[in-house]
């Protein structure tokens, strides 16, 4: 009889014990879910501030130049992030290094990448003793290629792209009016994106290379390939890409996620200024004939605090 009530017993017993594993696993992932959307909501959030600080903080100079200071905009977006999370502080700073093994912030003539350095000292994430990885920005890198035996600097939105040919010299296109985008051409919005990519690929080998306690292997996410090289993703102004892995700030869950902020930069209408008949006027450079002027401004405003007025001939 106790035989037969034990074979009665174990059933009940297997089912509570199957539905505790079920409800634990379910549990753990609920809450995977749901610190993920946070922190892809904190990334977004922070992409978009280091984009605005890049912006603000932009200097575009007369030859079409951009020059900015990436390093502010890698405060921003690390304080930003840390934000989102209630936290913050120095110790707390230090250790964003071990998550974030790619950052790229491209302007319109180049891009800036956040590379890592070594220095050999350690401290401790979540018990594990890590080499620190310090990280410098490079360089502005050109966008660089050779079109058909022409060595080309090109640009996102076409503008001041410069070139060069044995032969014939250098040459800058697109002064007046942007180059069209071709593929294969001087202008390529494809090709820039590739190299883009490339240069985040490059950056995350670099971050495994230096990460000699393996505890984290960083990659490229098949979703932040498919969001860049989609044939319909171009890139036509300033662009923050960062890439966030092994993040265990709350738990031991090492959570993933990747962040793109871009803008579009558009050719502002030059207005030349000149004067006719002992009259200052001024007009569009794409309706203005070609003549002598004085000055080349920006836009009409400009044009008129110099005290120009606009022509009746093309207004």
């Amino acid at each position: 009889m106790s035989r037969y009530f034990g074979i009665v017993v174990i059933f009940p017993c297997l089912l509570i014990i199957i539905y505790l594993v079920s409800f634990l696993n379910y549990k753990a992932e609920a809450r995977r879910e749901i610190l993920t959307i946070r922190a892809d909501a904190a990334a977004d959030r922070a992409t978009e501030a280091a984009l605005i600080e890049a912006q603000l903080n932009a200097h575009v100079d007369s030859y079409g130049t951009t020059i900015i200071n990436p390093e502010y905009s890698w405060q921003v977006y690390r304080s930003v992030f840390l934000k989102s999370w209630n936290t913050g502080g120095q110790k707390v700073e230090a250790m964003m290094d071990a998550w974030v093994p790619a950052m790229l912030i491209a302007v319109n003539d180049g891009y800036y990448m956040r590379m890592v350095t070594s220095d050999g000292t350690t401290y401790q994430i979540g018990g594990n003793p890590n080499s620190v990885m310090r990280y410098r920005f490079s360089q502005k890198i050109p966008y660089a290629r050779v079109v058909g035996g022409e060595y080309v600097a090109d640009t996102l939105n076409g503008s001041y792209i410069y070139s060069y040919t044995q032969g014939f010299g250098a040459q800058v296109r697109g002064i007046h009016t942007p180059v069209d985008d071709t593929p294969g051409g001087i202008h390529d919005g494809r090709a820039i994106v590739g190299e883009l990519v490339g240069a985040m690929s490059y950056m995350v080998e670099l971050a495994n290379d230096n990460n000699n306690k393996w505890i984290t292997q960083f990659y490229l996410p098949r979703q932040f390939l498919d969001d860049t090289l989609y044939s319909a993703v171009t890139f036509k102004g300033m662009t923050v890409m960062c890439l966030i892995q092994g993040f265990d700030l709350l738990s031991h869950d090492k959570l993933e996620v990747h962040s793109i902020a871009a803008s579009q930069m558009v050719a502002a209408k030059q207005v030349v200024c000149y004067t006719r008949s002992g009259r200052n006027y001024y007009a569009y450079i794409s309706d203005y004939v070609p003549g002598s002027y004085q000055v080349i401004v920006s836009s009409a405003e400009e044009a008129a605090r110099l005290g120009f007025n606009p022509d009746p001939l093309y207004f």
